[in-house]
């Protein structure tokens, strides 16, 4: 994924927890354009694991997927899951490549 090959719609969350690392996610952002459905997939800005967004009452929360829902996504989602290994391997944060793009602008 290089900074400006997709569109990134903010949309304000509160009480969003990445299930692995803990940190606050106060956003989602959604190539789409609509707020995330349970079932969704979340990737955390900061240590780059998928979570799943759940219904929890009137809201939606985040956790991990079990064993077989992470195989499953790395089985239909293996570009993706490429992705995530490299910005992993180079240890480069999610949030740091919506901010090179906001800063510098779509690159081809």
């Amino acid at each position: 994924m290089k900074p400006g090959n997709f569109t990134i719609n903010l949309m304000p969350h509160d009480n969003l927890v990445c299930p692995h690392c803990r940190e606050k996610a106060d956003g989602a952002a959604s190539g789409a354009g609509g707020p995330p459905r349970p079932g969704d997939l979340s990737l955390c800005g900061f240590c780059l694991n998928v979570s799943l967004f759940e219904p929890n009452g009137n809201r939606l929360t985040l956790r991990a997927p079990t064993t077989a829902e992470m195989e499953d996504i790395e089985a239909n989602e293996p570009e993706m899951m490429a992705e995530i290994k490299s910005m992993k391997a180079d240890n480069f944060p999610l949030w740091k490549y919506y901010c090179i793009n906001i800063d510098t602008g779509p690159t081809n």
